[in-house]
């Protein structure tokens, strides 16, 4: 009779376990598909715009890559690979005079990783305005300096670890609070995410599910959470470590491309490369398929040191014209 050691045993288990959990997802995903695709029929919008500037580089394809402290809002599982500390933060000027920015704090020990995140949103003060009849009503309004300033927030906590080598899990606890002054709400919203490295040439995929929660009202109409499912494929082309094309001990090229199920939207798909010499000067690209108004994608990077500055240009149509993000990280 054969003899099967009980590492061998183990190993298969957490195969079946990885299954069965891309399994679970993906008929997630179909059946949430399956409920609507209608545009406007989710609340906390502002979920889905990331403040940093590494993943909007490549175009958000990053839920297979996700190795840095910014990774929890693609997928928590892969800040498994990030540094023992770091701190990252972001910002940008969004349309209209909307400002966002974000922050990760990431620490990772010998019991898994943790990171704590917010992202804020701020939309400036918009001018009050009611019964207006005339434009002396109108210049009125103009100097009775009464403005009101809606905004956004989320805070989140995350845990990640690696059950093997291979294999690791992540999720995530999120306070979202939306203030629109006349009516506001807040919930509680769960990520969860797994990333599995396939051993075979630096090939992984990822399985995540992000905006998970219960409905939010607003004027006593319920709106659903902003659900959304991502299934993705990452590899190196080339780099120190091999890649699917050979080795290279001082570039590296990375192949990234997301699936995303939204719950409001139709499917989309993301697509995007980096590429790095020697860990210290970074390219990115990446382009955006299915969106109403976003496309390609471009970036930078420099590490100095212990720090590393990151730049992002998204391109949207001929009437938003574009985005631009900043993102600085300390890395220990």
């Amino acid at each position: 009779a054969s003899h099967i050691s009980l590492g061998e045993i183990m190993n298969q288990l957490h195969k079946f376990k990885l299954l069965a959990i891309i399994l679970s997802l993906t008929i997630t995903a179909i059946t949430v598909s399956a409920q609507t695709t209608k545009e406007g029929t989710t609340a906390f919008q502002f979920l889905k715009v990331k403040p940093d500037a590494r993943a909007n580089g490549m175009a958000e394809a990053f839920s297979a890559v996700a190795d840095n402290a910014d990774g929890v809002y693609y997928n928590p599982a892969g800040i498994t690979d990030a540094g023992h500390i770091e701190v990252s933060m972001s910002m940008y000027n969004y349309f209209a005079d909307v400002q966002n920015m974000g922050g990760v704090l990431l620490y990772g020990n010998r019991i898994g990783t943790f990171a704590l995140q917010y992202q804020y949103n701020d939309i400036g003060d918009i001018l009050y305005a009611e019964n207006v009849t005339s434009l002396q009503d109108y210049q009125d309004l103009l100097i009775s300096d009464n403005y009101f300033s809606p905004s956004h927030l989320m805070l989140g906590l995350t845990y990640a670890r690696a059950v093997t080598n291979k294999f690791s899990f992540g999720i995530s606890a999120k306070y979202v609070e939306e203030d629109l002054v006349y009516s506001s709400d807040n919930q509680w919203l769960f990520d969860g995410g797994v990333l599995y490295r396939s051993g075979w040439r630096s090939l992984r995929t990822s399985a995540v599910v992000r905006h998970f929660g219960d409905d939010i009202v607003f004027e006593e109409k319920g709106f659903s959470a902003p659900q959304v499912l991502i299934l993705g494929v990452a590899a190196e082309l080339f780099g120190p470590a091999g890649g699917i094309v050979g080795s290279n001990q001082n570039q590296r090229l990375t192949l990234a491309t997301d699936l995303v199920a939204p719950r409001d939207y139709d499917q989309q798909y993301n697509l995007g490369l980096e590429w790095s010499l020697n860990e210290k000067f970074f390219l990115r690209g990446g382009y955006k398929v299915n969106y109403l108004s976003e496309g390609l994608a471009l970036g930078a990077g420099v590490a100095l040191g212990k720090f590393r500055f990151d730049y992002a240009y998204n391109d949207y149509d001929d009437f938003l014209h574009y985005v631009q993000r900043f993102s600085l990280t300390f890395e220990m």
